[in-house]
């Protein structure tokens, strides 16, 4: 059934928007379809009548739950734990995984997350006994390159992980130290791209 052009029908009376909107407790959709006008026209009236609107908590009020508990708790049985399609499935095998080289990621980020780089940063934490080289804090420690991280991959001119690999600069235990979160703020180096 084709809906009536909802031009040339006249303003919607205040008294009836009010009476349907607030006493009815009805939607602005379903007000529209009561009176055979677009959802658009009533909120348009609304707005002129200065209406105030409802928010969410008292939109739902005395309002049945779309979805039963019994529905949603079936649900949470049927696909958790070993009934989950994706249960058991990591990197390759989940479907959403995607090769290091193709994510959307910053490539500094990229090149941080390789294990080699990891594995450094332990070293690094054990050499130095877990402690900040400044302040001998032992809590939100950070491992931080003495020559920038930035300045060795545009020295070396690496833009790829194969090539960071091949890099010995970016995995020397020389060039690491300890800092605690607050003293590795400190150098005029941090957070820039150099």
């Amino acid at each position: 059934m084709k809906m009536e052009s909802c031009r040339n029908k006249g303003p919607v009376a205040k008294e009836e928007l009010v009476n349907l909107y607030y006493e009815n407790n009805l939607t602005s959709l379903e007000i529209a379809t009561k009176l055979h006008r677009s959802k658009t026209t009533i909120l348009y009236w609304m707005r002129k009548y200065k209406l105030k609107r409802r928010d969410l908590s008292e939109a739902k009020k005395g309002r049945k739950p779309v979805l039963s508990e019994a529905w949603r708790r079936n649900r949470r049985l049927k696909y958790s734990g070993k009934n989950n399609p994706m249960w058991g499935k990591f990197e390759k095998d989940h479907p959403a995984w995607k090769p290091p080289e193709k994510r959307k990621t910053c490539f500094y980020d990229n090149i941080r997350s390789m294990k080699e780089l990891k594995n450094w940063r332990k070293m690094i934490l054990e050499k130095g006994n877990h402690v900040c080289l400044f302040c001998s804090s032992t809590e939100n420690l950070n491992v931080d390159h003495i020559k920038p991280f930035a300045l060795i991959l545009k020295e070396y001119g690496v833009d790829t992980r194969e090539k960071a690999r091949k890099c010995k600069e970016l995995f020397s235990l020389e060039n690491g130290r300890i800092l605690c979160q607050t003293c590795h703020k400190k150098p005029s180096s941090y957070g820039k791209r150099l």
